[in-house]
């Protein structure tokens, strides 16, 4: 795999490969299975950090500026953009963030009504 990164071989396609050899390992030994859950995991993501200083994992679409949410009866919390002029947000991707998976940011005061289009 590191051959195809010194050709200069980016984006998708080597994610892809990255990943197929991850998962095509993991059936030789529990080490490898180890490493082809976590490829499996975070592939398409990157790790961040949130203004009140929790990590979390995040789709690779991600920018700074984008908002995590969490909406009623959601099993996670998702990554929106709010959308500039239009008072509307577009959803980025479910995410992961450490400390409020359990429902520990949840806040029944703050809760607002969304239109989903």
């Amino acid at each position: 795999m590191s051959g195809f990164k010194y050709l200069g071989m980016k984006g998708g396609f080597y994610k892809s490969l990255v990943a197929a050899a991850g998962i095509g390992s993991a059936l030789s030994t529990a080490d490898d299975r180890v490493y082809a859950t976590g490829t499996e995991t975070t592939l398409y993501r990157r790790l961040a950090r949130t203004k009140k200083g929790y990590l979390a994992v995040v789709p690779s679409q991600s920018s700074v500026g984008d908002q995590i949410s969490l909406y009623e009866g959601g099993k996670f919390p998702f990554v929106v953009r709010p959308r500039t002029g239009q008072g509307t947000k577009q959803l980025v991707g479910p995410c992961y963030v450490r400390g409020i998976m359990y429902g520990e940011a949840w806040d029944q005061s703050l809760c607002q009504a969304v239109e989903i289009i």
